[in-house]
């Protein structure tokens, strides 16, 4: 880190402040854009934990990457779902972040937004087509884990993605099935002996 760097000592700061001053400044002394503190969180596993949206976007177009894993696994991706920020959540998806992504307790994205208690996020990580039977670790669904003042909408909402979601595989292994018996034998058919008949006895 460069001595005469503005505003903050470290790039994790600069970010979660959401300061894009202090993070040219940062970015430009030569501080390592996926440098990682104590907890192994990036600059971008911060700025998303506060909902900086530009600076999420200025790590990214720094090279940032989006798939970063803390300690625990949890990307920025998790972190923007878990504090229910949108936007953010949208720009880092924009990124390439995945959403199916599984933290080390086995939770994906839906669990976090569950737990932040954001309907719109919850509805927005459904969109991404993550998995709502998936369970964690601890057999939890994120309908199980749903928090805040608007849990039992969300909770609403990912029992009937749940209920969707078990009724279209249910329909598809019924329709495999089917297939299956309708299939006619590929099994060579076994017509009448071909081998010379014997006729009566001559002896």
């Amino acid at each position: 880190m460069a001595d005469d760097a503005p505003a903050f000592v470290d790039l994790h700061a600069a970010a979660r402040a959401g300061d894009l001053e202090a993070l040219g400044a940062r970015v430009a002394a030569g501080d390592d854009v996926d440098g990682r503190d104590k907890h192994k969180r990036t600059a971008l596993h911060m700025a998303a934990w506060a909902g900086q949206t530009d600076a999420v976007k200025f790590l990214v177009a720094s090279g940032a990457k989006v798939g970063a894993e803390a300690m625990d696994g949890i990307t920025p991706l998790h972190f923007a779902c878990q504090k229910a920020h949108l936007e953010t959540a949208r720009a880092l998806v924009a990124a390439g972040a995945n959403p199916k992504g599984l933290t080390h307790k086995g939770e994906n994205a839906l669990h976090m937004a569950a737990r932040g208690g954001s309907l719109e996020v919850v509805q927005a990580v459904l969109r991404r087509k993550v998995d709502p039977l998936h369970k964690n670790k601890r057999g939890e669904r994120a309908s199980d884990v749903a928090r805040g003042d608007a849990k039992d909408a969300i909770r609403e909402a990912l029992v009937a993605a749940e209920e969707e979601k078990t009724a279209h595989l249910e329909a598809t292994a019924e329709g495999r099935a089917a297939v299956a018996e309708e299939a006619p034998s590929i099994g060579p058919s076994i017509g009448p002996s071909i081998g010379p008949s014997i006729g009566p006895s001559i002896g």
